[in-house]
């Protein structure tokens, strides 16, 4: 299947609004929206990275809300958000501009051994080690193996300690109150937890956990994994009925992209869950304009890109819609 049949076919459904009729009246560029869900979801998140950090951001508060609404200023883009702060904040700048905005959060499937949760070092020994058996690549040659490799000395789980495994339902908890108090409407769960059940045998958990969220979400549930290309299909299809789609790399370089970038896009012309991409930018390798030319093009119904500044936040937003306009597909076969 070509990649722009993939294109098509992913993107079934989706409501083509024209970029110029907001264009002409000086408001936000209009941004496609998708049915995923339930949820209308626009084709451009920002987060994950800079002031919507998963890790924290080392903006204050104010420098925050400002970024944000200069996104949500430029285009009708959704703001995605790991903790309670981003959340609070993305919700105030929706107030702020005074109209509905797509919000998307993002969490993982914290675990445990008997009474104690599973600290995350351990968690990345384990999934470095299993890549390692599963890949034939060097830590060296790859962002990710290379990242896990510093976790490589701090003793991954043991079989019969990944046969122990429960996951930490006092985490859910605080998942139901998030939900409750902020209503985000996408929920993507995945990382490095979720990923050691996925590739360790522990789907059965990985199930678990999406009932519950199922239970407690109100909107659009993604599954957030670097390795779908590895999943063994039998775990694919169990978990299907409960998500309503992937978040996973895409990248023109392949950055993150396990095994390697061919077989994972060979899994997406494969799919028929909605597919979201993240890691767009190749870690800054490519321009906001070359990463989404590349990204749109392949089917991708969202992309979630990472942006701190001002002007790389108005850049993305003017990219996506250049990457979505009509002559978007002249321009790429050029």
């Amino acid at each position: 299947m070509s990649a722009l049949a993939t294109r098509q076919r992913l993107r079934s459904g989706v409501d083509m609004r024209s970029t110029s009729d907001v264009e002409h009246t000086g408001g936000p560029i209009s941004l496609p929206l998708n049915d995923i869900g339930g949820a209308h979801i626009p084709a451009l998140f920002l987060g994950d990275h800079g002031f919507l950090a998963k890790l924290g951001s080392e903006l204050s508060d104010d420098e925050i809300h400002q970024r944000m609404l200069v996104a949500l200023e430029t285009g009708t883009v959704g703001l995605a958000g790991a903790d309670e702060r981003l959340l609070k904040l993305a919700r105030a700048a929706e107030k702020s501009v005074g109209r509905p905005v797509t919000l998307m959060h993002h969490t993982d499937l914290m675990l445990k051994l008997g009474d104690t949760g599973v600290p995350y070092h351990r968690c990345a020994a384990t999934l470095g080690h299993v890549l390692r058996q599963t890949y034939e690549v060097h830590p060296a040659d790859d962002t990710v193996l290379g990242f896990l490799e510093r976790f490589s000395r701090r003793g991954p789980l043991g079989g019969d300690e990944l046969a122990a495994l429960t996951l930490d339902r006092s985490h859910l908890e605080q998942m139901q109150t998030l939900m409750e108090q902020f209503a985000p409407n996408v929920v993507t769960v995945g990382g490095d937890f979720l990923d050691v059940l996925l590739l360790s045998g522990r789907s059965d958990l990985v199930h678990d956990g999406l009932v519950e969220l199922r239970r407690i979400v109100g909107g659009a549930v993604l599954v957030a994994t670097m390795y779908v290309a590895a999943l063994v299909p039998a775990d694919t299809a169990a978990i299907a009925p409960l998500i309503d789609g992937f978040l996973v790399p895409v990248n023109s370089e392949g950055t993150a992209m396990l095994p390697d970038r061919d077989t994972a896009i060979s899994w997406m012309e494969a799919a028929t869950a909605p597919i979201l991409a993240m890691h767009t930018m190749s870690s800054g390798i490519r321009s906001p304009q070359q990463a989404l030319d590349f990204v749109y093009q392949l089917g991708v119904r969202a992309a979630v890109v990472g942006a701190s500044r001002v002007s790389t936040i108005q850049d993305t937003i003017h990219a996506a819609s250049e990457a979505l306009s009509p002559d978007a597909n002249s321009r790429a076969s050029r």
